[in-house]
């Protein structure tokens, strides 16, 4: 008996969709996965390949060739959305193109073949721009990807192996359906189109997304997942996609909380979302699939963001914040609400004359702690300053930008008046103005006390564009650092957080320079460095914010108590500031901010040996430079 050959294994259908979120319903019911990215987004499994082309001809050309050309397949099919121009046929019905052509020219009969059985028929018009109407009989079905599809694929196949196979989306208006009525209709029509394919392809479908498996997440752990913050402010393609992962693997709600948290990130940094990871995964356990997303999430965080053609966004869901003068109340006195004894702090104590920030600064701390859509002002700074006991013989350095920036508000509310009031009554006070802004119009026109320091934070543009919305550009700080300082008045500059981002060496270097060439070290009382370092409440109110940032791209060590790059790398951040410095070194007092003390003695070559000290040597530095200081541009 002569040996048997063996079966070759059936061939798979080629489907083609312009849209990812045509794809999305195909992609669930016949079980793929995806396996490539670029230039096209091509899903596969043992019985069908999909590729996702863009809309248009061109792109529909262009996705198809490659394909074609190295693989064999048993039927092409052309799926997703076409208008109608007859009212008529209802939108979300299923129709096959009879016929397909490119606007004017002439019609092309496509065969009436076992791929179409069951399915009622139109013909089908190619146009190069979106169909907008007015519909009007006789029924004709309009795309912009039909004809493009038929002339790659005809050499290929058979006229009965192909088939252009189309829901109604809508009737040449304007309102494009959302993602999730495109799926929510393919999903439920998909079964004709598989029903009328299978005869010829061996197709069928694999259970739906929502079916019950005895695998699957429990419903108590699933419900907890879809209440969670970040769930909600997730696209609705993560979303469809955790849903379905959660139907086909029992996940942990450790697991789940990871998983959550890598898609926040990965959507904040506009990288390849969830939905996409999950498409490729392997088809294996669920502690797979999860390790297939953490692998790609851990390797973005252990690189340097690339902010090339990255635009940030700050939380577009959330209202502008409205200023509340709020009557009655008084600034809060005390000290520095981040210290921490496991860090070297400089002992600041902080006047918070106003709560909240109309800047939306990714990385900031404040919005953990008030109101996200208020700022508080106080209004009875004056008498509350005038009240305030303090020791006459004691030297105390307070600051006014921990709980908002110092210069947001200008002279509202008499704020900066009475500042400045208290500063002249308090010669032993060293009172720091912390801002990112410009707001300088009322300092430049009185008198600025020896004794008021004005602090701006910079960053290169990158940072400042990228992560800083709302704020003065870089340009635009230095104008008003070099504007107080002309009057005068001590400045000092805080580049915090320095962040490590592809290229950043070099622009901090160019921002180092462009300080040193526009201030004299007489006229700087501080340079302060720092980096991006959050606690685990920020972290969590980070991912729930739905906003495009690159901040938490970073691998989060833990360092004295607080999330941060690690001690490795803020050395090397640092160093290279610090010495970019060198002319200023003996003339301008220079610290880390709330970082370990043991990088103290490696950036600085010298370390206080506790809090204490390196309160009173800031104090003392302060106190010269102020001595100093000739005022130009009033009393002191």
């Amino acid at each position: 008996m002569p040996p048997q050959l063996p079966t070759a294994p059936p061939r798979p259908v080629l489907f083609h969709v312009a849209h990812h979120k045509e794809a999305l319903a195909l992609i669930d019911v016949l079980g793929l996965r995806q396996h490539e990215t670029q230039p096209h987004r091509v899903f596969r499994s043992d019985r069908a390949v999909l590729v996702v082309s863009g809309p248009g001809a061109d792109n529909t050309r262009a996705a198809l060739a490659p394909l074609l050309q190295r693989e064999s397949f048993s039927a092409a099919v052309n799926a997703g959305c076409a208008a109608c121009t007859d009212t008529g046929v209802p939108l979300g019905s299923v129709r096959i193109a009879a016929s397909v052509q490119c606007d004017d020219n002439d019609a092309q009969p496509l065969c009436p073949t076992p791929l179409a059985l069951a399915l009622p028929a139109l013909p089908l018009v190619t146009v190069r721009a979106p169909f907008t109407g007015p519909p009007s009989p006789p029924a004709r079905l309009i795309d912009m990807e039909g004809d493009a599809f038929v002339a790659a694929v005809q050499g290929h196949f058979a006229p009965e192996h192909i088939a252009v196979i189309k829901v109604v989306s809508d009737w040449g208006s304007d309102a494009i359906p959302s993602r999730q009525q495109v799926v929510q209709w393919m999903r439920a029509e998909l079964p004709k189109w598989l029903s009328a394919i299978a005869p010829h392809a061996n197709l069928s479908a694999h259970a739906p997304s929502d079916a019950p498996h005895s695998h699957t997440t429990r419903p108590a752990v699933w419900q907890q997942v879809q209440q969670n913050p970040i769930f909600g402010i997730l696209s609705e393609d993560d979303r469809t996609a955790l849903a379905q992962l959660a139907t086909q693997h029992r996940l942990s709600h450790s697991l789940w909380q990871q998983l959550l948290d890598m898609a926040a990130d990965l959507q904040a940094w506009r990288e390849t979302p969830v939905a996409d990871l999950l498409a490729a995964a392997p088809n294996a356990s669920g502690k797979a699939v999860f390790s297939h997303v953490q692998r790609h999430w851990t390797a973005l965080k252990e690189t340097p963001a690339d902010y090339t053609g990255f635009t940030g966004a700050p939380n577009a869901a959330s209202p502008p914040r409205r200023i509340v003068v709020r009557p009655g109340t008084r600034p809060g006195f005390g000290d520095c609400p981040v210290a921490s004894p496991k860090t070297r702090c400089c002992n600041l104590q902080t006047l918070d004359v106003a709560e909240g920030c109309a800047f939306r600064c990714s990385y900031c701390a404040i919005q953990a702690f008030y109101e996200p859509d208020e700022i508080a002002l106080n209004s009875d700074v004056a008498q509350a300053l005038d009240d305030l006991e303090l020791d006459k013989d004691v030297v105390h350095h307070i600051g006014t930008g921990q709980a908002s920036d110092s210069l947001l508000f200008g002279n509202r509310a008499g704020l900066l008046e009475a500042l400045m009031h208290f500063a002249r009554r308090h010669p032993k006070v060293i009172l720091e103005l912390k801002t990112k802004s410009d707001n300088i119009g009322w300092l430049r026109d009185n008198p600025i006390p020896a004794n008021v320091l004005c602090t701006w934070t910079l960053n290169t543009p990158t940072i400042i564009n990228a992560e800083e919305h709302g704020t003065a550009r870089l340009d635009q700080r230095l104008q008003a650092a070099r504007d107080i300082a002309d009057k005068g008045a001590l400045v000092g500059f805080h580049f915090h957080p320095i962040v490590d981002y592809r290229g950043s060496e070099a622009e901090y270097a160019d921002l180092y320079r462009r300080v040193l060439a526009t201030f004299a070290p007489d006229e700087v009382a501080l340079v302060s460095l720092g980096t991006l370092t959050f606690t685990k409440a920020v972290v969590r109110q980070l991912r729930r914010t739905p906003m495009r940032s690159r901040v938490l791209q970073m691998p989060l060590h833990d360092i004295a108590g607080r999330l941060s790059y690690s001690l490795d790398t803020k050395r090397r951040m640092f160093r290279h500031a610090y010495q970019s410095f060198a002319p200023w070194h003996d003339r301008v007092f220079f610290y880390m901010c709330m970082e370990d003390a043991s990088l103290w003695p490696e950036v600085f070559g010298f370390s206080y040996p506790d809090n204490d000290a390196f309160e009173a040597a800031m104090k003392a530095h302060y106190t010269a430079a102020i001595a100093r200081r000739q005022p130009r541009g009033g009393t002191p």
